[in-house]
């Protein structure tokens, strides 16, 4: 089992605040005792990873390393991963994420759906990969993903090599982010296929107050299946079993709500109206 936790849905780049990318969900940092109490009702599931990243920035959240800790404490089998943006990553960080036993940091780069004009600036984005070669001296498990689709395959090898003589072999291209990210190697021809949300994938994803909704792409909240404060993680999954038992694409993915996929524009809407209905039957 995969839990995803958003450590704070709140992010240093404008991407929440572009029309496709609107986050409407209540924004907020995830605290230690929400944590620990989620650790706590959670701790005799079958718990093999838990990635801290989804909507938000997890380095914005100033107790993410004692988030880690705490998982080496209540098992050193748990592989712990953490998702960044990389404005924030310093070798400072690296240090005490080594400390906690981090697995793997993820660094995604170049949102899509965002004009990188209205992100960063070439000299910002200049420190931000010294930084992340000054992190990958001194934590090896560095992972890129550039989440630019459109590059041809010649540009990313070029991209690949630039970060290979750095010392960061691992480098994807991604035509989302986060949990619905849909990652290729360099060598892997182009093109794209539709992202599956975290909830078919057998993986559970938390918002920073406790809630168990579809994955990062529900930007209203509307796919909240429960609340791990009220309810037993146990009825929550078994919800969520009886959605995908049932075939219904469930969580409201703007990423995925397209003709491609369900057949008509909003088909969507309609799919988790009758989710909700099952959810809400006796």
């Amino acid at each position: 089992m995969k839990l995803t936790i958003e450590a704070t849905n709140i992010c240093p780049l404008p991407c929440h605040d572009s029309d496709k990318n609107r986050l409407l969900r209540e924004r907020g940092v995830m605290d230690t005792n929400t944590f620990k109490s989620i650790m706590e009702r959670c701790k005799n599931l079958d718990i093999q990873e838990i990635k801290f990243g989804g909507s938000g920035e997890a380095l914005l959240n100033p107790d993410i390393t004692d988030f880690i800790n705490h998982i080496n404490l209540i098992s050193s089998k748990i592989k712990s991963f953490l998702v960044t943006n990389g404005t924030l990553l310093s070798p400072k960080i690296a240090e005490s994420f080594a400390k906690a036993n981090l697995k793997n940091i993820e660094v995604i780069l170049s949102p899509p759906h965002v004009p990188l004009t209205t992100t960063l600036r070439g000299s910002a984005k200049g420190r931000i990969y010294e930084n992340i070669t000054l992190v990958a001296k001194i934590f090896q498990n560095i992972k890129i993903v550039h989440a630019l689709p459109q590059w041809s395959d010649e540009q990313r090898q070029i991209v690949s090599q630039f970060w290979r003589i750095r010392g960061i072999s691992k480098v994807f291209f991604g035509s989302r982010l986060a949990c619905g990210v849909v990652i290729k190697k360099h060598e892997t021809p182009l093109g794209l296929r539709p992202p599956t949300c975290a909830l078919f994938r057998g993986e559970h994803y938390i918002t920073w107050n406790g809630k168990l909704i579809s994955c990062c792409h529900d930007r209203s909240g509307e796919t909240e299946i429960g609340d791990l404060d009220i309810e037993s993680p146990a009825s929550l999954i078994e919800k969520k079993k009886r959605i995908t038992d049932r075939q219904f694409f469930y969580p409201i993915c703007y990423e995925c709500d397209d003709d491609r996929r369900y057949g008509s524009k909003g088909g969507i809407q309609k799919v988790v109206r009758q989710a909700i209905n099952i959810l809400t039957s006796s």
